[in-house]
């Protein structure tokens, strides 16, 4: 397969992806396409992500997860991508809008 050829399957499952606007419809697409082994890689890399961005140590993180420096410090590497760093903005919108939910909710109930 040539790096053309890749790049249009790729840019193919990008958009599928973009596609399937519901959580629940890519956990499954991605558990019924992906095998156990793929699907544990994946999400172990988004844990290591989560826990780098909130400053855990390296080895804290290879000690948790089972999985070795290099792993981590590629996870790292990506931290530094504009991709990741567009990731991160959001996900920390989301905590701070379901934290504010939270209060506003807890607040409305006890008025």
């Amino acid at each position: 397969m040539t790096n053309t050829d890749t790049d249009k399957l790729l840019s193919q499952f990008s958009e599928l992806l973009a596609d399937l606007h519901d959580p629940d419809d890519v956990a499954a697409f991605f558990q019924q396409f992906l095998s156990e082994s793929e699907v544990q890689a994946i999400t172990k890399r988004l844990e290591i992500v989560r826990l780098l961005s909130q400053n855990a140590s390296y080895h804290d993180i290879q000690e948790e997860l089972k999985v070795s420096s290099a792993t981590v410090a590629s996870a790292a590497a990506f931290l530094e991508t504009d991709i990741a760093k567009k990731i991160m903005y959001h996900v920390s919108i989301a905590r701070w809008a379901d934290k504010w939910s939270q209060k506003l909710s807890s607040f409305i109930s006890h008025s």
